[in-house]
């Protein structure tokens, strides 16, 4: 790690672009980003007006594999993006809708290096979102072990039985065709 992080090409390098923003929309489009990052400052927050042309680049200091960065595109995109060296992130408001898109849609691209990944972990989340009835509502119980509710052994159930379920999300996620097998999903 020490070899990558001292490696100046290893650099996070994350492009917005907003594409076709109407006449209609006057003031500038804020981006706002929080950055994870290892260490002391756990998630800092930043915000940066897009530029007239269109583009910002994101200012991140980390330099570690895959940081994660929550990204807000103005009231138009939100998702979870992973960064590498020269990862672009496209909005095309011609194709948003009314309501604000959450992580993936026709709207949003993501290309460069990283872009693949980023593109099926945002189709992931989406997914779990749109098909997964039992497995969060079973997360936020397992709060109730930390009050007491579970013994230890009926904690380790609960946790085995909801790491099938979402187990049998990342199958049907793959064998619907929206990913293939990778380090992401396992």
């Amino acid at each position: 790690m020490n070899d990558f992080a001292s490696d100046v090409k290893n650099t996070p390098s994350v492009t917005v672009e907003v594409k076709n923003i109407p006449d209609s929309i006057s003031e500038p489009i804020t981006i706002s980003y929080t950055t994870v990052n290892l260490g002391k400052n756990f998630q800092i927050k930043n915000a940066e007006d897009l530029k007239s042309d269109g583009i910002l680049k994101l200012n991140l200091d980390e330099i570690y594999p895959y940081q994660q960065v929550f990204l807000s595109i103005g009231n138009f995109y939100y998702g979870s993006i992973y960064a590498t060296p020269d990862l672009r992130v496209k909005l095309d408001l011609s194709k948003a809708g009314k309501e604000k898109l959450f992580f993936y849609g026709d709207a949003i691209q993501f290309d460069g290096e990283g872009g693949d990944l980023n593109t099926i972990m945002n189709k992931h989340i989406v997914y779990t979102q749109q098909n997964n009835n039992t497995g969060e509502d079973k997360l936020a119980g397992m709060t109730y072990w930390e009050r007491g509710a579970y013994s230890y052994s009926e904690y380790i159930a609960q946790f085995d039985s909801l790491k099938r379920v979402f187990a049998k999300l990342d199958e049907t996620f793959i064998s619907n065709g929206l990913a293939t097998k990778n380090w992401t999903l396992s």
